[in-house]
């Protein structure tokens, strides 16, 4: 009898164990872009309705001190995924090189080397899918080579822009580098005129003055032209690893990814296994465009209809989630990337970008609060109590240690000789525990360390500004986006108790012996923190940048353009 009872014992354990891994959580991502901190209910908006997003908040926690790793949209998702600071892994960019990917035909990106949440999960039986956004590189050496590629980072579907939404994409002739760089155009024309006529001029006296002359007019040309078929090089969907539509088409875009979100909900439940999703949205970033039935709704022009729009997509998601009976055992995270850029204006002057609330700064502007405090919010019944508030520091670097210990996995094991900057947080989700995660945080603009945080008891969250944003005098905005290699470096740094002054009016004296403890501490965390940095060759200099001919995206060469067949 003993062979047959092993055998009973065995699949026992088998099925036992199997009934476990299907109670593991699932996880659902809402990531918003450039969404600001003021722009929604749960964080003191009263002018715009989001009904769906404030249920969400009512039906779990709000974390209110929730920071990005980065006020940019390619080193924050990358932080995300990987639980990591870009730093470690050459997407924090030196000096004046560029901050995020512009171009779909560039080498820059998040290397396969690195460890994501959902190749991780990938590991131990989760499916894994993107909807939306990714802007985190496509290609390598040639296209196709998708070294980049979602499907190269665990997911094991994806549906949506492997770029950004820029202004360029839009249909109201605004161009992204005309508006950071007014000059761009007028200096191309210049350079034009110019050399053809110094051509003229030197037509009969030097066949190489004549030949640099042309040159030089060649090149602001095809400047120029670049610059003008921006739209068709890098707006682009993709199906997987196939270009499906080119150049995308913005109306109606929202409801696109929430079809395909429902469709990816819908085949993760027949599967029965349990699943990672990402619903990256294009919102709130620009171009703006909006679907009839959203168009003049609010009170805030486009940008509040758009808001209205990303608050009925959120509906849709989660009602399906109820629907499919996935909720309860699903672990839902909302946030944003960055905050809201708020120099963002469309052609007739109107805003376009995000309101802050209370908090200093926005999108691009390092260290600011406006530019790192995310409105987050975490859904999850069995661990999570509904109306919750948690006022302490944590990251979107925790989502993966958290993720990772809900469905039953040790970090140090999955991610030996890794250094993870995340921390779980679930400790005080739950209300286990009333302290950060975390003892230091680290805001970088670029490469540079621009302001730090220090969580000493749950009543002192230190804050040390080493930079501050280079604003035009008398207001907190730049002429376009502030930029990292302009800030200017403060000969005395600014020290704030972020945890008692949230929009940083009140610096301690210098005189104190207060500000000089917290000072010191804190220049004593950064250089042990930067001792051990390993050095990583950048991923984002202007070479990686670099347009490439052999990594260009197109649908149907040589003209580039197609509209997805399944949304006419």
């Amino acid at each position: 009898m003993r062979w047959p009872l092993l055998l009973l014992a065995t699949v026992f354990y088998a099925a036992s164990t199997v009934a476990a891994a299907d109670n593991r959580p699932n996880f659902l991502v809402l990531l918003v872009d450039d969404l600001g901190y003021g722009d929604i209910g749960p964080f003191g908006n009263t002018s715009i309705p989001t009904p769906n997003i404030d249920r969400l908040a009512a039906e779990g926690a709000v974390l209110k001190q929730s920071l990005s790793a980065a006020a940019l949209c390619t080193p924050s998702r990358a932080a995300l995924l990987t639980g990591r600071l870009p730093i470690r892994y050459g997407l924090a960019p030196q000096a004046d090189e560029w901050d995020v990917i512009l171009l779909a035909a560039s080498k820059s990106g998040l290397l396969p080397n690195e460890t994501t949440l959902p190749k991780v999960l990938g590991r131990h039986g989760y499916t894994s899918s993107l909807v939306g956004k990714w802007h985190l590189g496509i290609s390598c050496q040639r296209y196709g080579d998708h070294c980049h590629h979602p499907l190269t980072h665990g997911f094991d579907s994806f549906y949506g822009i492997p770029m950004t939404n820029l202004k360029d994409f839009g249909d109201d002739g605004e161009m992204l580098y005309a508006s950071a760089y007014p000059n761009t155009f007028p200096i191309c024309y210049a350079l034009m005129a110019g050399g053809v006529m110094s051509a003229l001029f030197f037509c009969r006296r030097s066949r190489l003055l004549v030949a640099l002359s042309l040159a030089l007019a060649g090149a602001a040309l095809l400047t120029a032209l670049f610059f003008a078929n921006w739209k068709i090089l890098s707006s682009l969907i993709m199906r997987d690893e196939q270009v499906v539509e080119q150049p995308m088409r913005l109306k109606g875009l929202a409801q696109r990814f929430v079809a395909e979100s429902e469709e990816r909900l819908a085949a993760h439940a027949r599967a029965g296994r349990p699943f990672f999703h990402m619903h990256s949205f294009c919102k709130m970033h620009t171009a703006l465009a909006v679907a009839d039935e959203f168009q003049g709704k609010s009170r805030h022009g486009l940008y509040g209809d758009s808001v209205l729009e990303l608050d009925w997509a959120v509906g849709r998601i989660l009602h399906t989630l109820r629907r499919l009976g996935l909720d309860r055992n699903t672990f839902v995270y909302f946030t944003s990337d960055n905050g809201g850029h708020t120099e963002e204006r469309g052609i007739n002057g109107d805003v376009q970008g995000g309101f802050n609330g209370p908090l200093k700064g926005g999108k691009g502007m390092g260290g600011m609060e406006g530019g790192i405090r995310m409105p987050t919010m975490v859904r999850y019944p069995p661990r999570v109590p509904a109306g919750s508030v948690v006022d302490l520091p944590v990251s979107s670097m925790d989502l993966l240690p958290t993720a990772l210990r809900l469905a039953g996995l040790d970090v140090s094991k999955e991610l030996p000789n890794r250094e993870i900057d995340g921390r779980d947080m679930l400790p005080l989700l739950s209300g286990a525990a009333h302290v950060s995660p975390h003892r230091f945080l680290f805001h970088y603009c670029k490469a540079t360390i621009h302001s730090a945080r220090w969580m000493e008891d749950a009543a002192h969250t230190w804050k040390v500004h080493f930079y501050w944003p280079p604003w035009i005098p008398g207001t907190q905005r730049c002429p376009y986006i502030c930029q990292c290699h302009h800030s200017l470096v403060l000969p005395q740094p600014a020290v704030y108790n972020i945890q008692q002054d949230i929009s940083e009016e009140r610096p301690l004296s210098p005189d104190t012996a207060q500000y000089q403890r917290v000072l010191q501490t804190m220049r004593n965390a950064v250089e042990q923190h930067q001792a051990g940095l390993e050095g990583v060759p950048s991923q984002m200099t202007w070479w990686d940048h670099m347009w490439r001919p052999q990594l260009q995206a197109c649908c149907q060469p040589p003209f580039c353009r197609c509209a997805d067949p399944k949304y006419p």
